[in-house]
């Protein structure tokens, strides 16, 4: 029975390894241990458990999502992606911060409210485009 993921700390494990298979092709434990600075005996334990849960397979030392857990971990990191991309583009904070702050309620944000945050953003962006565009005619 694959159970659904649940709690602040796995989301993370599954973002961290989302993003690092995505950036190395592969990832190792010590990938985790030094991302999340955690002792290697603690991510040996969530890594087994995701495992568990059927949501990746732990190797010798070597981490891979899972369908569902591939499935999973794009849903958590497109969440923060918006988040953040919200704090750095709309509020004007930057990248670490944005991160930081993002990272911390990325866990708790509802559907509806994200949806929102995405709104904001492409709104943001598209009338940034325009006063750009008319900055650029006007100094002609």
């Amino acid at each position: 029975m694959i159970k659904v993921i649940q709690g602040k700390r796995f989301e993370d494990y599954l973002k961290v390894i989302f993003r690092v298979k995505t950036e190395k092709g592969e990832v190792r434990l010590r990938d985790i241990v030094k991302e999340l600075d955690v002792k290697p005996s603690t991510a040996l334990q969530y890594v087994l458990k995701l495992r568990d849960m059927g949501l990746v397979t732990y190797y010798q030392g070597r981490i891979d999502l899972t369908p569902l857990g591939e499935k999973q971990a794009k849903k958590i990191f497109e969440k923060f992606s918006i988040v953040s991309e919200f704090f750095r583009e709309v509020i004007g904070l930057n990248n670490e911060k944005a991160d930081e702050i993002s990272c911390l309620i990325e866990h708790i944000l509802d559907e509806e409210s994200l949806k929102r945050m995405e709104h904001v953003v492409k709104l943001w962006k598209s009338k940034c485009s325009h006063l750009d565009s008319f900055e650029a005619t006007n100094k002609q």
